[in-house]
């Protein structure tokens, strides 16, 4: 219980500082009384507030009388209600588009809690939930808000227009406009990232969202490569090297490249000729593929390269070999018949006439004689010293060095292949 506590302590003194918006993700185990008990007193500050409740939470709202009315007091108030899929976190909070506080349970069974700052991770996701169609606990009549920017990443002392249309609303307010109609756009010029709050009324109901511009002082260019993992059955990231974009993956990898180029110019993905300014794409690797992100804004093109290898898995695998030196060392072979040995001891036993135990055994030694005779005719020799252990080795050098012999950066390659094995 005093576990509990702290989680809504430390959640009180985060949120207590915003000014214009909260987003909280809410997964299974979160108080949802304490949640609600923390949220009202920020809608009486006019800050616009989104829950994302997982579904297993969401069923517990619905079947609960008390927490249902709690919540239906909450939407009436201003606030937010989605509906999203689980997550591993217990609790994620944003404040004002720019940090956020999670809680994760560790492997002691401990609530964990971590700050991350901007940019934000986790606003992309929050971003794809927090969409009219998603929202949950709605009422007939209720206030229906919408609002969007022409353009999705801007540059400062850039234009947008911000478009709003609002029904079942009695007034409707937009933060630096002041009291506007129902339905409109107006122009900006962005100088700094920006946050627009608008708070719609009516007799019976208060409605807020806050919506995020974001200013870009420069293009931002953004990749992952990810790899599929048979055993998970799900893409997940490949290792960024350091200072570099050069990846290696086992031969015949199933890959994915996603990307997130902010600018308001042209994008291109080549060799795949895509042009969308974020996505993903899913590609096989055969040896090796050159991947070009170029970013064109205002006459000035970011370019990024990525280099893709198959790691060179024959050469690993010859590392398994292991044959005995001592042996290479003789093409002299002892071949003992246990048909001779049991023909001696039946004899030996009074079980079998001397004249029948020397012709099994002349038999034995004449097919001894067969198999020494096509030993010998294999000839050996040439073949150990084809394959000598100190021959094997040159071989494995000397493939490694062919194969990177147009990278300069050998030793980061090598180190990305042992880092991707382990």
């Amino acid at each position: 219980m005093h576990q509990g506590l702290n989680i809504y302590h430390r959640l009180f003194e985060f949120v207590i500082e915003a000014r214009a918006s909260v987003r909280l993700y809410v997964g299974i185990g979160v108080d949802l009384r304490q949640l609600h008990e923390q949220c009202m007193p920020l809608l009486k500050r006019h800050v616009s507030i989104d829950i994302l409740c997982s579904e297993p939470c969401f069923r517990i709202i619905a079947q609960d009388a008390v927490l249902l009315s709690l919540f239906h007091q909450f939407k009436t108030h201003g606030g937010n209600v989605f509906q999203v899929s689980d997550r591993a976190e217990l609790l994620v909070c944003e404040v004002d588009f720019r940090r956020a506080l999670q809680f994760r349970m560790d492997e002691t069974g401990e609530f964990a809690a971590g700050i991350a700052e901007a940019p934000l991770q986790s606003g992309e996701w929050m971003d794809e939930y927090t969409e009219a169609s998603r929202e949950i606990l709605t009422q007939q009549g209720d206030i229906l808000l919408w609002a969007a920017i022409d353009k999705t990443h801007l540059f400062q002392h850039q234009q947008v227009v911000f478009n709003w249309e609002v029904s079942n609303a009695d007034s409707l307010e937009i933060s630096g406009f002041g009291e506007v109609s129902m339905t409109g756009q107006q122009p900006l010029r962005i100088l700094e990232d920006t946050i627009i709050t608008v708070r719609a009324r009516n007799r019976h109901q208060v409605k807020s969202r806050s919506f995020f511009i974001p200013a870009v002082k420069r293009t931002e260019l953004q990749y992952q490569l990810q790899f599929f993992n048979v055993a998970s059955k799900q893409f997940e990231d490949l290792d960024m090297p350091a200072g570099s974009d050069v990846f290696g993956v086992m031969k015949g990898s199933r890959l994915k490249l996603c990307w997130d180029v902010r600018t308001d110019g042209t994008v291109e993905i080549l060799p795949f000729g895509l042009s969308e300014k974020s996505g993903a794409h899913e590609f096989t690797l055969k040896d090796y593929l050159q991947i070009t992100i170029i970013a064109d804004a205002l006459g000035r093109a970011l370019e990024k390269i990525i280099h893709v290898k198959e790691f060179p898995v024959p050469v690993f695998e010859q590392e398994f070999i292991s044959i005995d030196e001592q042996y290479l060392q003789s093409t002299t072979f002892s071949v003992t018949d246990l048909h001779e040995q049991a023909y001696q001891y039946i004899a030996d036993k009074g079980m079998m006439t001397s004249e029948y135990a020397s012709a099994a055994l002349e038999a034995s030694r004449k097919e001894e004689g067969a198999l020494l005779e096509r030993f010998q005719s294999l000839d050996f020799s040439t073949f150990y010293q084809e394959n000598s252990i100190p021959k094997l080795k040159l071989s494995v050098k000397e493939r490694l060095l062919r194969y990177f012999k147009e990278n300069t950066a050998v030793t980061r390659l090598i180190k990305n292949i042992k880092d991707y094995y382990e």
